[in-house]
């Protein structure tokens, strides 16, 4: 009998050994869950993170990311995310309520920032989606895209130590994307007729600044903002006198205003996409920050009429 229980003990430690070991190969195996605020941000973590990770963007595609609140069940997804990276600079004011901790990354903390112009606050007006004091629009410069793709990169080589080769791989390749993006925005935009471009919100001081042109809008950073007569009276002013055929709109925005104005003026409209986040229908084509940006770049192109078009 004793003999027959040694035998009975020692096939429930084999067994409870066994289901021991794949119980920890399914928990070193379970991929890390990481969740993006932005489109921007998104795309650079699903193209390093890769097949080792599982990336969520937290907004859906055809949502505007300004006035975005989210769900209960979203904060049980941030809650439950290994990490959590967000814009950061005002973009995403509902992230302070929810206690995420050290998981929660701003990314605005690692790249380089443009501060707020006067004016463009004043046009804003007090019914708003509210702004600190820097332009959080930083993803539209592609050396802070870089910025924060390695800040992905080495986050996720701190957590999967095993993978660090594969998401330096990675980086490497998004990076040249970048800088393949960034060659071809000098190549187009360095010979052009004109140097301005009129849009509803202002979310492109960052591409301005970087390929020397200027924006006016008919509100500021604020797409929720309601234009003022004097401010529309200026852009139809400075688009009669630099002969402008062409006005910007975005996906997301109440753009009736801007269209009027093109009608009224005989104006091409084209679409310029911010990339906080994409359309329902730029997500069924699969299209991603580095096919966007080239289309944003056509646009641009034509607007301001450039040689290289």
């Amino acid at each position: 009998m004793r003999r027959y229980l040694i035998i009975f003990l020692m096939i429930i430690s084999v067994v409870l050994t066994a289901c021991s070991k794949n119980e920890e190969q399914t928990q070193s195996n379970e991929k890390l869950v990481i969740v993006a605020t932005t489109y921007a941000i998104y795309d650079a973590l699903k193209h390093i993170g890769g097949e080792d990770i599982r990336a969520s963007m937290l907004i859906p595609p055809g949502r505007e990311i300004h006035s975005f609140e989210p769900s209960p069940k979203d904060i049980i997804k941030l809650n439950k995310a290994s990490l959590v990276l967000y814009n950061g600079e005002g973009l995403e004011p509902w992230i302070g309520q929810f206690d995420i901790g050290a998981k929660a990354v701003d990314l605005s903390k690692y790249v380089t920032l443009l501060k707020v112009e006067e004016k463009e606050e004043e046009k804003e007006g007090h019914h708003h989606h509210h702004h600190g004091v820097y332009d959080p629009h930083y993803w539209l410069d592609f050396d802070n895209m870089k910025k924060v793709a390695a800040v992905i990169a080495k986050k996720l080589s701190q957590m999967q130590p095993n993978n660090e080769k594969k998401y330096q791989k990675r980086l490497h390749e998004y990076l040249k994307m970048l800088t393949s993006l960034d060659s071809q925005y000098k190549a187009t935009l360095s010979s052009c007729k004109l140097h301005t471009i009129y849009v509803n919100h202002n979310a492109y001081s960052y591409l301005a600044r970087r390929y020397n042109f200027s924006v006016k809008s008919l509100v500021g950073l604020s797409p929720d903002a309601q234009p003022n007569p004097k401010t529309v009276e200026a852009i139809l002013s400075g688009i009669k006198k630099e002969g402008a055929k062409a006005i910007y709109y975005e996906p997301f925005e109440n753009n009736s205003v801007l269209l009027s104005i093109a009608k009224e003026m005989g104006l091409q409209p084209l679409v310029l996409q911010p990339l906080g986040n994409v359309t329902a229908k730029e997500a069924k084509e699969g299209l991603g920050y580095k096919e966007i940006m080239k289309r944003n770049l056509h646009n641009l192109a034509i607007g301001l009429e450039c040689n290289a078009l």
